[in-house]
């Protein structure tokens, strides 16, 4: 596993060094690094019901790397964006409404979106959630949804909406 990450970075630094449009570099790079990890999470979740806190930590480091490239305004806001998630997420998971793997996973993804672009990420996920949630009530029962997965298709869905 480590090896394929390995070259998907070399990879990922090959065509970001042609790329000469720098907001296109940083959408481009955005989400050449995001879509990977969640993915990545969204296996373990599954598998193990569990998210490494690795890969957070990892999307977390890239993402405030970029961010202080766009100036100390930009990581402010992002900062704030993460406590606001983490301050409301502490909530939830202390009564046991999610998990706080999910709630990392989304304390990290709130750095790669503005404040609107990430509130369009969490209506996305609740609704999937919500989708994915009536069908694994069906097919299992008494089994919690393992959230990464809408947390994904949330994103997804936004890229797709700005694309």
């Amino acid at each position: 596993m480590f090896f394929i990450i390995l070259n998907y970075f070399l990879l990922l630094i090959i065509v970001l060094t042609t790329v000469k449009d720098e907001h296109l570099f940083f959408n481009m790079y955005y989400n050449l690094t995001l879509l990977p990890l969640l993915f990545l999470a969204t296996i373990c979740d599954i598998r193990h019901r569990l998210i490494p806190n690795q890969l957070i930590f990892i999307g977390s480091f890239i993402a405030l790397v970029l961010i202080a490239q766009e100036g100390i305004t930009h990581l402010t806001h992002s900062l704030m964006t993460v406590l606001i998630v983490w301050l409301i997420g502490f909530t939830l998971f202390k009564r046991a409404w999610c998990g706080a793997g999910d709630i990392k996973l989304l304390m990290m993804v709130s750095l790669f979106f503005s404040r609107t672009d990430f509130f369009l990420v969490v209506l996305y996920s609740l609704i999937m959630g919500g989708v994915i949630s009536l069908w694994y009530q069906y097919q299992r029962p008494r089994r919690g949804v393992p959230y990464a997965l809408p947390i994904t298709l949330g994103v997804i869905l936004m890229m797709l909406n700005n694309a």
